[in-house]
């Protein structure tokens, strides 16, 4: 069943990358993650032929490993996970790695905003369609992985004398 080799293709892949980001740490012979992390991870993981996806599968599994085993709250990123397209994987990736961040005095981190050239885009995420991107932009503010000013800004419009927009069509 190609599906399935498809699949397994793509967990091994993502599997890789956990033991490459856990062999970073120190006695991480004796961690494991809670089941129900494992499962769901390595079932979403499946989907994944993306590179940045199976990298941020691998890494969400090397981050649920502890000690005991028994921590699940590394659930809630699962459910962002497996939202994401490869496209916003790669536009997360690199606000992230660009966007200045500090510590809060209450000891959170929040970064500040991550300004992308339009021009960047196509770079960035791979695709040269601008609706496209538009459109995982909006969804990526949409489920609160980006501000919610993130995003194309929309051309002031201009109005006619009674105050109302100007219409234009587009041949």
């Amino acid at each position: 069943d190609r599906v399935a080799q498809w699949r397994v293709k793509n967990v091994l892949a993502a599997g890789q990358v956990t033991e490459r980001k856990l062999k970073g740490r120190e006695g991480w012979e004796g961690l494991s993650a809670h089941p129900r992390l494992v499962w769901r991870i390595l079932q979403e993981a499946s989907w994944a032929d993306d590179r940045e996806l199976q990298e941020l599968w691998g890494g969400l599994l090397a981050s649920s490993c502890t000690e005991d085993g028994l921590d699940d709250s590394n659930v809630l990123f699962q459910d962002l996970l497996s939202g994401l397209t490869g496209l916003q994987a790669r536009i997360l990736n690199h606000s992230c790695q660009h966007a200045k961040k500090f510590v809060s005095t209450t000891g959170l981190v929040f970064a500040w905003d991550c300004a992308i050239e339009r021009s960047a885009l196509g770079g960035i995420t791979g695709v040269a369609d601008i609706g496209r991107i538009d459109r995982e932009l909006d969804r990526l503010v949409a489920s609160g992985l980006l501000a919610s000013d993130a995003g194309f800004q929309a051309p002031p419009v201009e109005q006619d004398s009674d105050g109302g927009p100007l219409l234009a069509v587009i041949t």
